[in-house]
């Protein structure tokens, strides 16, 4: 075909049906396109996250295994998206550029010389919307979604880094609760989630959904190995760990509000968060 598997993609479903030859109905156009890419292209895959999920130290880990190499944010609306990435077309690092040609630049990115056998990257889940559509749709990709559970732990881990980047951080290091604003957060990283979960199941792949807790073991790590398609018996080590109080109650300044809260809503499971930690 003249056009590529991004193009058909972005087409209307009408168009694309039009555009599709005849086939043996025994298997359906899809999984011969599908089958096709597959021996054409590289072993791809995309971390599907938010903000504070574990979804570093996930990258970090995969990175540890021989045969992956995984980007960090390529959608990141600065230059430090594409550091490193010599031999990379210059219009690439504008922030500008590539997100008017995102198609491009994911081809250009796995146009590039690698030593390992996968290859992906993380791309957050409010990061440049029709990208996430497009690869939740496109078959060369295998799909990872991690999830934080504990959503408050997520937003004081997430507060406090906004605080210390702005220079707002309070002496004691703590942050307010506002139950307005957390509330507000809350239904934000729901409708998310929901929305991508939707899609995922409706393109009929597979795709693996981990959980932070189960991400940050060396059980949770083989799972996603397996998923992107690598050797899960290779051991994985992380080089960044997780900072940060267990106690997350502990963590702002009104915690006497925050416990109102989490009582009120029986979450008090919610108060702590244990984890066990990548092996360094």
């Amino acid at each position: 075909m003249a056009e590529t598997l991004w193009r058909w993609l972005g087409r209307p479903f009408a168009s694309r049906m039009a555009a599709t030859p005849a086939i043996s109905p025994a298997l359906g156009g899809a999984a011969i396109r599908c089958r096709e890419a597959a021996r054409k292209s590289p072993k791809r895959f995309v971390v599907l996250a938010m903000q504070r999920t574990g979804s570093t130290m996930v990258v970090s880990a995969l990175n540890s295994h021989p045969a992956i190499y995984c980007h960090r944010e390529l959608f990141r609306n600065d230059l430090g998206a594409t550091a490193g990435l010599h031999g990379l077309d210059p219009r690439f690092h504008e922030p500008a550029f590539r997100n008017a040609h995102p198609q491009e630049y994911l081809e250009a990115i796995y146009g590039m010389d690698y030593a390992a056998d996968f290859v992906g990257f993380k791309l957050l889940l409010s990061q440049h919307r029709p990208i996430r559509d497009r690869l939740i749709e496109d078959c060369r990709y295998s799909k990872v979604l991690l999830r934080r559970d504990n959503l408050l732990a997520r937003y004081a881990s997430e507060s406090l880094l906004s605080a210390a980047r702005s220079g707002t951080m309070r002496e004691d290091g703590k942050i307010e609760f506002v139950e307005r604003d957390f509330r507000r957060y809350c239904r934000r990283y729901r409708r998310l989630y929901d929305e991508t979960r939707r899609r995922l199941m409706e393109t009929g792949q597979p795709s693996l959904e981990v959980s932070y807790i189960e991400a940050l073991t060396p059980p949770g790590l083989r799972r996603i190995a397996a998923a992107i398609g690598a050797d899960a018996s290779v051991e994985l080590s992380a080089k960044t760990t997780k900072r940060g109080s267990p106690h997350i109650v502990s963590r702002f300044s009104n915690s006497d509000q925050v416990e109102d809260y989490l009582t009120r809503h029986h979450l008090e499971h919610w108060r702590s968060e244990e984890s066990a930690q990548i092996p360094a």
